[in-house]
Protein backbone atom coordinates (compact mmCIF):
# COMPACT_ATOMS: atom_id res chain seq x y z
CA UNK A 1 0.00 0.00 0.00
CA UNK A 2 1.29 3.58 -1.10
CA UNK A 3 0.75 6.21 1.28
CA UNK A 4 1.27 9.41 -0.08
CA UNK A 5 3.14 11.17 2.52
CA UNK A 6 3.44 15.25 2.50
CA UNK A 7 2.22 18.23 4.58
CA UNK A 8 -1.30 17.72 3.68
CA UNK A 9 -1.50 14.31 5.04
CA UNK A 10 -0.07 15.05 8.17
CA UNK A 11 -2.31 18.47 8.54
CA UNK A 12 -4.88 15.11 8.29
CA UNK A 13 -3.71 13.65 10.62
CA UNK A 14 -3.33 16.25 13.24
CA UNK A 15 -6.68 17.27 12.47
CA UNK A 16 -7.79 14.01 13.28
CA UNK A 17 -5.85 13.47 16.55
CA UNK A 18 -6.97 16.82 17.66
CA UNK A 19 -10.72 16.19 17.05
CA UNK A 20 -10.72 12.52 18.50
CA UNK A 21 -8.67 14.42 21.57
CA UNK A 22 -11.16 16.80 22.27
CA UNK A 23 -14.50 14.66 21.90
CA UNK A 24 -12.98 11.73 23.96
CA UNK A 25 -10.30 12.88 26.19
CA UNK A 26 -12.61 12.47 29.32
CA UNK A 27 -13.76 8.65 28.41
CA UNK A 28 -12.82 6.28 30.83
CA UNK A 29 -11.11 4.28 28.09
CA UNK A 30 -9.46 7.07 26.38
CA UNK A 31 -6.35 6.14 24.23
CA UNK A 32 -3.86 8.76 22.26
CA UNK A 33 -4.29 6.13 18.91
CA UNK A 34 -6.72 6.47 16.24
CA UNK A 35 -7.28 4.03 13.23
CA UNK A 36 -8.23 5.23 9.42
CA UNK A 37 -8.79 2.21 6.84
CA UNK A 38 -5.17 1.90 6.31
CA UNK A 39 -3.03 2.75 8.96
CA UNK A 40 -3.22 3.31 12.64
CA UNK A 41 -2.03 6.32 14.70
CA UNK A 42 -0.27 6.82 18.22
CA UNK A 43 0.18 10.58 19.00
CA UNK A 44 1.49 12.53 21.77
CA UNK A 45 4.05 13.98 23.93
CA UNK A 46 7.40 13.58 21.92
CA UNK A 47 9.45 12.51 25.17
CA UNK A 48 6.71 9.83 25.83
CA UNK A 49 6.49 8.17 22.37
CA UNK A 50 9.70 8.49 21.19
CA UNK A 51 10.68 5.45 23.23
CA UNK A 52 7.70 3.63 22.15
CA UNK A 53 8.70 4.38 18.41
CA UNK A 54 12.08 3.11 19.28
CA UNK A 55 10.87 -0.06 20.12
CA UNK A 56 8.26 -0.83 17.46
CA UNK A 57 10.88 -0.03 14.87
CA UNK A 58 13.50 -3.04 16.15
CA UNK A 59 10.82 -5.60 16.63
CA UNK A 60 9.18 -4.24 13.05
CA UNK A 61 12.96 -4.55 11.47
CA UNK A 62 13.65 -7.81 13.35
CA UNK A 63 10.72 -9.47 12.52
CA UNK A 64 11.47 -8.58 8.68
CA UNK A 65 14.73 -10.11 9.02
CA UNK A 66 13.54 -13.54 9.80
CA UNK A 67 12.27 -16.24 7.13
CA UNK A 68 10.65 -17.86 10.35
CA UNK A 69 6.68 -17.70 9.45
CA UNK A 70 5.07 -18.59 12.48
CA UNK A 71 6.41 -14.98 13.78
CA UNK A 72 3.41 -12.68 14.21
CA UNK A 73 2.53 -10.04 12.34
CA UNK A 74 3.70 -6.86 13.33
CA UNK A 75 2.84 -3.36 12.25
CA UNK A 76 5.16 -1.55 9.54
CA UNK A 77 5.95 2.33 10.55
CA UNK A 78 5.34 4.23 7.44
CA UNK A 79 5.50 7.35 9.18
CA UNK A 80 6.96 9.76 11.98
CA UNK A 81 6.88 13.48 12.44
CA UNK A 82 7.15 16.24 15.69
CA UNK A 83 5.07 19.35 15.63
CA UNK A 84 5.88 21.88 18.34
CA UNK A 85 9.28 20.32 18.81
CA UNK A 86 6.51 18.44 21.83
CA UNK A 87 3.72 16.70 19.97
CA UNK A 88 4.57 13.49 18.10
CA UNK A 89 2.42 11.12 15.74
CA UNK A 90 3.51 7.69 14.54
CA UNK A 91 1.46 6.65 11.80
CA UNK A 92 1.45 2.39 10.86
CA UNK A 93 0.24 -0.37 9.29
CA UNK A 94 -3.23 -0.96 10.68
CA UNK A 95 -3.39 -4.77 11.40
CA UNK A 96 -6.96 -6.84 12.60
CA UNK A 97 -5.68 -8.23 15.69
CA UNK A 98 -6.69 -11.48 16.68
CA UNK A 99 -8.41 -11.85 19.98
CA UNK A 100 -7.57 -15.75 20.33
CA UNK A 101 -6.26 -16.56 23.49
CA UNK A 102 -3.67 -19.03 21.73
CA UNK A 103 -2.78 -16.78 19.41
CA UNK A 104 -2.11 -13.86 22.11
CA UNK A 105 -0.10 -16.25 23.98
CA UNK A 106 2.10 -17.23 20.73
CA UNK A 107 3.15 -13.36 20.00
CA UNK A 108 4.05 -12.11 22.73
CA UNK A 109 5.60 -15.33 23.91
CA UNK A 110 7.63 -14.55 20.76
CA UNK A 111 8.21 -10.78 21.76
CA UNK A 112 9.80 -12.49 24.72
CA UNK A 113 12.13 -13.89 22.58
CA UNK A 114 12.98 -10.69 20.24
CA UNK A 115 16.70 -9.71 21.49
CA UNK A 116 17.40 -6.12 22.31
CA UNK A 117 20.02 -4.30 20.54
CA UNK A 118 23.28 -4.10 21.30
CA UNK A 119 24.27 -2.21 24.80
CA UNK A 120 20.62 -2.31 25.74
CA UNK A 121 18.31 -4.32 28.26
CA UNK A 122 14.66 -5.61 28.26
CA UNK A 123 12.38 -2.34 28.13
CA UNK A 124 11.53 0.73 25.76
CA UNK A 125 14.19 1.34 23.61
CA UNK A 126 15.54 5.50 24.38
CA UNK A 127 14.50 4.94 28.16
CA UNK A 128 10.94 5.50 29.84
CA UNK A 129 8.38 3.27 31.18
CA UNK A 130 6.18 0.38 29.23
CA UNK A 131 3.38 2.69 28.02
CA UNK A 132 0.20 -0.23 27.52
CA UNK A 133 -3.17 -0.87 29.33
CA UNK A 134 -1.82 -4.59 29.57
CA UNK A 135 0.63 -3.26 32.38
CA UNK A 136 -1.91 -1.24 34.22
CA UNK A 137 -3.37 -4.23 35.31
CA UNK A 138 -0.95 -4.89 38.50
CA UNK A 139 2.27 -6.36 36.43
CA UNK A 140 5.36 -4.14 36.64
CA UNK A 141 8.02 -4.45 34.48
CA UNK A 142 11.46 -5.43 35.63
CA UNK A 143 14.89 -5.21 33.97
CA UNK A 144 15.28 -9.09 33.97
CA UNK A 145 12.54 -9.60 32.12
CA UNK A 146 10.72 -11.36 34.78
CA UNK A 147 7.54 -9.85 34.92
CA UNK A 148 7.47 -10.94 30.87
CA UNK A 149 7.63 -14.76 31.82
CA UNK A 150 5.20 -14.03 34.62
CA UNK A 151 2.73 -13.00 32.22
CA UNK A 152 3.20 -15.16 29.59
CA UNK A 153 2.27 -17.71 32.54
CA UNK A 154 -0.86 -16.72 33.34
CA UNK A 155 -2.24 -15.84 29.72
CA UNK A 156 -5.32 -18.03 29.17
CA UNK A 157 -4.28 -21.24 27.26
CA UNK A 158 -8.29 -21.90 25.27
CA UNK A 159 -9.09 -20.47 22.13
Amino acid sequence: MAILIDAKFEATIIAACSKHQQEHWEDRDYRTCISFPEYFVKFGDYEKLWPEIQTQLHVAAYAESLVDTLRPRIARVFHYFERNEEEAYLVMERIELSHSPKRMREAITWLATVPAPDGRVVGPLGGGRIRHGFFKRGVRYSRDGASIGRIILVLPTKD
